[in-house]
C-alpha cells in the first residue's frame, strides 16, 4: 500500500463529536505555521515540537510519532471530523531540516499529496 492510499483509507475514518476548526481560526494556525518554520531546524524532533506549540495555542493536541525518518516524509493526521494537519519535512544541503505544516480539510490533503508525488516524477 502506498502513501497516497493509506491517507485516501485514512480519511474514510472519522474521529465522532469532535467539532471542525472555524475558518478563522485554521488561517490564524496556518499563519503562524507559517512563520514559526520559517527557518530550517537542528532536528525533526524540535521541529514538531513548534508544530505541537502553535497548535496548542488553540488547544489541538495531535499524536506523538515514534518513527520518523530522518531522510523526510510526509504526514498527515486527523485532528477531529472535518480537520487535518499535513506535515512535510526534508533534510536539507547543510544539515538541518525544513518543514511545513498545513491544518487543511480532506480536499487540502489530496492537493498537497498530489503536489508532492508530482515533484518527485519530475
Amino acid at each position: 500500500m502506498n502513501f497516497k492510499e493509506f491517507i485516501t483509507e485514512s480519511l474514510d475514518e472519522s474521529m465522532p463529536g469532535m467539532p471542525g476548526i472555524d475558518s478563522e481560526t485554521k488561517q490564524k494556525l496556518n499563519l503562524l505555521l507559517l512563520i514559526e518554520l520559517e527557518k530550517p531546524v537542528l532536528t525533526i524532533e524540535s521541529g514538531m515540537s513548534k508544530i505541537r506549540k502553535i497548535l496548542y495555542l488553540e488547544g489541538i493536541a495531535f499524536e506523538s510519532f515514534s518513527d520518523l525518518e530522518e531522510e523526510g516524509d510526509e504526514i498527515a493526521t486527523q485532528l477531529n471530523d472535518a480537520d487535518y494537519l499535513y506535515i512535510l519535512y526534508f533534510p536539507t544541503d547543510d544539515g538541518y531540516y525544513d518543514f511545513y505544516a498545513e491544518v487543511t480539510d480532506e480536499n487540502g490533503i489530496i492537493q498537497a499529496m498530489s503536489e508532492t508525488e508530482g515533484e518527485e516524477t519530475d
